[in-house]
């Protein structure tokens, strides 16, 4: 009688072809599976383990010319601050050397160089101040939905600080109580400003300096110089730093000690505002009546999955409701009245063109001594949630999976070497 051992090989060597595929396919599906959750993992744990490392202290400036090179790192390195000044054509000195902040001079050109180095590598997590349009347009290439890319261009006129918000770290040595010039009198370049329209505490944005001119409208807002949003600070000056005033030094220097320090973290990635779960009731205002004259108010979502954004607004005034998003310059929505509601469902291709919207409501006809109450309300997908020990769970899962189908598999595979006649 024949042994059963011998009879069950048999009977598996001569196992249908289409039970051969169906099981290829199935160790192929498990260790694509199993890969994929590993690397996911990998990617959301090492994004998270990285924001808890201790930065550089190294300041790198990237100029045009070696004159240049010579006074940032002489004016940074007399303040104790360790600094190294290249050109482009010097960066491979640097190596692999981590930087914490990096200064992009607005004389610079290589736009696509410049936002390539700063995608990738030891500078990726690093800190930023762009200098002039340049220093703006390599911020937009690395976050597209910065307000810091809208620019316009204006004089050298003197600026003054803020307001209360600004940390005390960056008004130490200069004057608060009237206005002074960053550069001398006859710059190399006309400067850049973001106008605001009173929106920039709501979209996580630190106004540091402002001008002092006129503003645009009777009741519209500032033009901003200096901007801090998230790790991007955006210096309006596109000026050798030869002409640079007194005045001008400190605050570069202030800047930099800020950016370096925890305090800075208060006004890093996302903001109270953009962590506000739905749905969003404010009771608010346009007021043209103060010496802060607000003609628009903006609200910004996070929308980061398919689904609907409803929002109402009721008033006594005529006003218009708009809604903004990614990959549009003109709005997605629009209505104008006192009862106002707004409608718009968000796919998923939209998303993949970035998740920043946001809600303003206005009034184009204000003038000084107006002042409009409204109520809004505003509904819309919550943010998705991520956490670090689900996904350090998702890996270790992943790894188990991937272990135990290599090893079937390969017993497997024995088998039926083993198995041949």
């Amino acid at each position: 009688m024949e042994d059963t051992t011998a009879i069950d090989a048999k009977a598996k060597s001569i196992e249908p072809l289409w039970k051969r595929v169906i099981e290829a396919l199935g160790l192929a599906a498990g260790l694509i599976g199993s890969v994929t959750a590993i690397v996911t993992a990998y990617n959301e744990v090492a994004a998270s383990v990285s924001r808890l490392l201790e930065p550089s202290d190294l300041v790198v400036s990237l100029v045009p010319d070696l004159s240049s090179a010579q006074v940032y790192t002489r004016i940074l390195a007399d303040a104790g601050i360790r600094a190294k000044s290249v050109t482009l054509e010097q960066i491979n000195s640097l190596g692999s050397e981590a930087a914490g902040v990096v200064i992009i001079d607005g004389r610079l050109q290589a736009l696509e160089r410049v936002a390539g180095l700063l995608k990738e590598g030891p500078w990726a997590k690093a800190q930023l101040i762009g200098m002039g349009g340049i220093g703006s347009a390599v911020i937009r290439e690395i976050d597209p939905d910065t307000i810091l890319s809208y620019i316009e261009h204006e004089h050298n006129d003197p600026i003054i600080f803020g307001g209360p918000d600004v940390p005390s770290e960056l008004t130490a040595g200069l004057p608060t109580d009237h206005p002074f010039n960053v550069y001398t009198e006859a710059p190399l370049n006309d400067d850049a400003a973001v106008y605001d329209k009173h929106s920039l505490a709501v979209l996580g944005a630190l106004g540091i300096v402002r001008h002092t001119s006129a503003n645009r409208f009777p009741c519209g807002g500032g033009y901003w110089p200096i901007v801090q949003q998230g790790r991007y600070v955006f210096w309006g000056y596109a000026d050798d730093p030869e002409n640079l005033t007194a005045e001008g030094k400190r605050l570069l220097l202030n800047l930099v000690r800020y950016l370096q320090s925890e305090l800075a973290r208060k006004f890093q990635t996302e903001t109270v505002e953009w962590r506000q779960t739905p749905p969003l009731l404010h009771s608010d205002k346009l007021d043209c009546t103060g010496a802060a004259p607000v003609d628009a108010q903006t609200y910004p979502l996070l929308v980061d999955q398919p689904g609907t954004i409803r929002m109402q607004v009721n008033s006594k005034e005529r006003l218009s409701l708009i809604l903004n998003g990614p990959g549009r310059v003109n709005a997605y929505a629009r209505k104008d009245g006192t009862d106002l509601q707004v409608a718009y469902t968000v796919t998923q291709q939209e998303i993949t063109r970035g998740t920043k919207w946001k809600a303003t409501v206005t009034s184009f006809g204000m003038k000084p001594g107006d002042r409009i109450p409204y109520r809004i309300s505003i509904d819309y997908p919550p943010p998705q949630q991520r956490h670090l020990f689900i996904w350090i769970t998702i890996g270790l899962a992943g790894l188990a999976l991937f272990g135990l189908v290599v090893i079937w598999g390969f017993k497997r595979f024995r088998g039926l070497v083993l198995q041949r006649p």
